[in-house]
């Protein structure tokens, strides 16, 4: 479980991923106000009646879930540095929460793409070549940025 082999996905792994993928959006979307106040305003989203205890459970379990399904398909390793590296990357070119979580998505994707690719073209496993190649795009942002703002 600490290194999945994200080669090895069964059709029923997809499967699963797909069915919570659409749960959770499906969540996000049909409570987006709710959430984005409770959040940000958490006083004032139990003024407007806001069910504050429901969301953040039902948040906490959703995560809870995603993490379970991925570790099965991904491992330790491969969750946690997409989890981390791509999230810490595009703060520092977002603007705002939405493109923080858009960029987010979609540095996520190329990481994940060019890592498996790198790692077919160097005969190397995907998964470690997919957090190595988060952590260096990390690196380098992060340099690049410490430079830029100095």
């Amino acid at each position: 479980i600490l290194f999945g082999d994200i080669e090895k996905t069964s059709f029923e792994d997809l499967l699963s991923l797909g069915i919570l993928n659409v749960v959770v959006l499906g969540y996000l979307f049909k409570f987006k106000k709710e959430l984005q106040l409770m959040l940000l305003q958490p006083e004032l989203a139990k003024i407007e009646g806001v069910k504050t205890k429901f969301h953040a459970r039902a948040l906490l379990i959703l995560c809870s879930v995603t993490v379970a399904v991925c570790l099965k398909i991904m491992g330790v390793v491969l969750v946690t540095a997409l989890f981390i590296a791509p999230a810490l990357t595009s703060l520092a070119f977002a603007r705002s929460a939405k493109q923080h979580m858009i960029l987010s998505i979609f540095l996520g994707l190329g990481i994940s793409v060019v890592g498996i690719l790198a790692s077919k073209a160097l005969t190397l496993p995907s998964s470690a070549t997919i957090a190595a190649l988060g952590l260096i795009v990390f690196v380098i942002t992060f340099l690049f940025r410490s430079k830029k703002s100095a």
